[in-house]
């Protein structure tokens, strides 16, 4: 493990500016919100599926599994307040520990692969299973506009329990859980859910977050094994 220098930073660099980040996107995004630079912001910089969301509600362009991540609800203050305080809480330990040029990639690689693996699991299910993207009231599927740090956070939250799998983490503050049956509990939530009917909210971002910071982490660790 690597640990940077000075001890502990209890908000390391890469954290606070990715908090700042976050807060000045999610400001300007919602008080513009039913303003042309809010539509704007929503249609360029939400990821959009390819194909389906033409002209007043945006397309997909490769920058949006970039910026999708910095974008939350701007009707709702707990989407990006829960973001952060999870990104925060974890975060901060993990840059602790990896250092914070490998925790920015590993970040951004699992943004980026929540993403990939959103859109992939959209195509699949509109071709071949498209009663799980049903919602009761609508005449056809409702395809997910994806928005939100979550996909990045739940491979912070992976990298957590993987390196720390027996450290508790207290449920509703007061109930200790370990972080490794957490994660787990938050894997199995999200493939229920994911399968179990079109909410709008892209549960399998939450999965492909979590699959790419597998994958970035046993890349470093296979990597060094080797040297």
């Amino acid at each position: 493990m690597y640990r940077g220098p000075g001890g502990f930073r209890i908000l390391p660099p890469i954290i606070k500016n990715l908090l700042i980040i976050n807060g000045i996107f999610y400001l300007f995004f919602a008080f513009s919100s039913g303003q042309a630079i809010g539509q704007w912001m929503y249609e360029h910089l939400a990821l959009h599926f390819p194909n389906i969301s033409e002209g007043k509600m945006g397309s997909f362009n490769p920058i949006q599994l970039v910026s999708y991540m910095f974008l939350h609800d701007p009707t709702s203050i707990f989407h990006i307040l829960f973001n952060m305080f999870g990104l925060w809480m974890f975060g901060s330990v993990i840059e602790n520990v990896m250092g914070s040029k490998r925790f920015l990639s590993l970040y951004m690689f699992s943004g980026i692969g929540a993403g990939i693996i959103q859109l992939v699991v959209t195509w699949v299910q509109l071709n071949y299973f498209p009663e799980s993207l049903m919602v009761p009231g609508y005449g056809g599927p409702v395809i997910p506009v994806v928005l939100g740090a979550s996909g990045a956070v739940y491979g912070v939250l992976f990298s957590y329990a993987y390196y720390f799998p027996d450290q508790p983490i207290y449920l509703y503050f007061f109930i200790p859980v370990k972080a490794k049956y957490m994660m787990a509990l938050l894997i199995l939530v999200s493939i229920v859910s994911g399968f179990g009917g079109g909410d709008g909210i892209a549960h399998f971002a939450h999965l492909g977050g979590v699959l790419s910071a597998f994958l970035f982490l046993n890349y470093y660790r296979i990597k060094r094994l080797r040297r």
